[in-house]
């Protein structure tokens, strides 16, 4: 082994996509700046404040191998053999998910390890320490430690807990940095409007996240107005999904219920449909997606469009409007709030307050039926409905407070008595009074 490979060094997926805080960092907030994911990079410290380009890794055996109770130890040592740096993980198997491959299932406890360095290794009379652990209660992430003396050339009665990160080394030059870190404000900002006029031609419009197919921003042919265009001409080679419905780009958030969608679009073909749509999934197989062809055909949708041209679902409603035809610019909207929607065409509407389901949540996107460089321009999100505006319901908590259920408030919105988060320990804990669940009985 030479390198490890981070994918990606910071990633700002959305959340209620793959690979959501899968990164180094995750930074999907540009509207607040807030950086999350940092116990990845201070796990990554433990080795690299501590080693170098060119530095050796001991072998398995000799300087590296297996913990007596689960978990290992790997040693590097520097190019001319004056440093050496010891790295101990012990992460229990329910901490430790690989994607690819899967991990074996391995037992993990606490032990307590006597450490014997080589006599070779001239090792000085006291190390440097510095350690983490990601699954107590309070995590430590990269803290220094006293340094450790050795008895003999041996590290006597290391304590090793479970979550631990150690790291223990002849290097003195380690140390933890700081970031001006902002407060999260998770919920998308509201509204949001884009022409793409002050996006660079060939780059992908702000917060907008593709999914299938490639939208880039060009200049419209014979005008300087910019405009967002699909780019990819036929179906490419998917991952986990191998092209089922047309291109697609989604924004804003998985919680969203009840927004209205907007966008100006034009068609190069015949063939061509566009769409826009809320309550969209990543591969917008779930959906409420409002489509229209350059014929005037019409269809209001729990999926985007298939590529085979049939849904697996019937369609909520069906129509004809006056056929926007090819190269011509024409209005799409769509709203949702709670069980119904409501669809406009060229500002006009067509139906309101069509009954739809009102479990599903998502994003809003805008794509087409088939691979066309169908153009887009003047994309508008806003709120709607009286959804927007949560209100406490329960007093403040406190030791004893008894915890009851109601419905989650909607669009990615919360209030302080629903905050909650799930802890390294698996506990429940109340964000702003710091307070555990506990349960009275089983």
């Amino acid at each position: 082994m030479t390198a490890s490979i981070m994918w990606n060094l910071v990633g700002s997926y959305y959340h209620g996509t793959n690979w959501y805080a899968s990164s180094m960092l995750t930074a999907n907030q540009p509207w607040s700046g807030y950086v999350e994911n940092l116990e990845v990079a201070y796990a990554t410290a433990h080795i690299t404040q501590f080693t170098k380009i060119g530095w050796r890794y001991l072998k398995n055996g000799s300087g590296s191998g297996k913990l007596a109770n689960g978990g290992y130890y790997t040693t590097f040592v520097s190019e001319d053999s004056k440093d050496f740096t010891i790295v101990i993980v012990k992460i229990s198997h329910e901490h430790a998910p690989c994607t690819r491959p899967g991990l074996p299932y391995e037992a993990v406890s606490s032990e307590i390890s006597n450490i014997a360095i080589a006599a070779n290794m001239d090792a000085p009379n006291e190390l440097f320490f510095w350690r983490s652990n990601f699954e107590e209660e309070k995590k430590v992430t990269f803290e220094q430690q006293p340094n450790i003396a050795l008895k003999n050339g041996v590290i006597e009665n290391l304590s090793i807990a479970v979550g631990d990160v150690l790291t223990i080394s002849t290097v003195s030059t380690a140390k933890k940095g700081s970031y001006p870190n902002t407060k999260s404000s998770p919920s998308f900002p509201l509204p949001h409007f884009d022409n793409f006029d002050e996006v660079t031609t060939s780059q992908e419009a702000p917060l907008c996240a593709d999914q299938i197919g490639a939208f880039e921003v060009h200049q419209e042919a014979g005008t300087t107005n910019k405009v967002m265009k699909q780019m990819v001409p036929e179906i490419p080679i998917g991952w986990s999904d191998h092209g089922s419905n047309g291109p697609m780009t989604l924004i804003g958030m998985k919680e969203w219920q009840d927004v209205t969608v907007q966008i100006d679009i034009k068609l190069p073909v015949a063939a061509a449909s566009g769409c826009v749509a809320t309550r969209v999934n990543q591969m917008w197989s779930n959906a409420i997606a409002f489509c229209v062809g350059s014929e005037g055909r019409w269809n209001l949708t729990y999926q985007g469009p298939p590529q085979s041209g049939k849904f697996t679902q019937k369609p909520i409603a069906t129509g004809t409007v006056d056929a926007p035809g090819v190269g011509k610019w024409f209005n799409l909207m769509i709203t949702t709030i709670n069980d119904t929607a409501s669809i406009a065409y060229n500002n006009k509407t067509v139906q309101s307050n069509i009954k739809i389901r009102n479990c599903d949540s998502g994003f809003g996107a805008f794509g087409s039926n088939m691979w066309y460089a169908v153009e887009y321009d003047n994309l508008s999100i806003r709120q709607a409905g009286t959804n927007w505006s949560p209100k406490e319901v329960c007093p403040a908590a406190k030791i004893g407070t008894k915890v009851t259920s109601r419905p989650c408030v909607s669009n990615g919105l919360t209030t302080s008595d629903m905050k909650f988060f799930l802890s390294s320990d698996y506990q429940m804990v109340h964000i702003d009074s710091g307070l555990c669940l506990t349960a009275d009985a089983a």
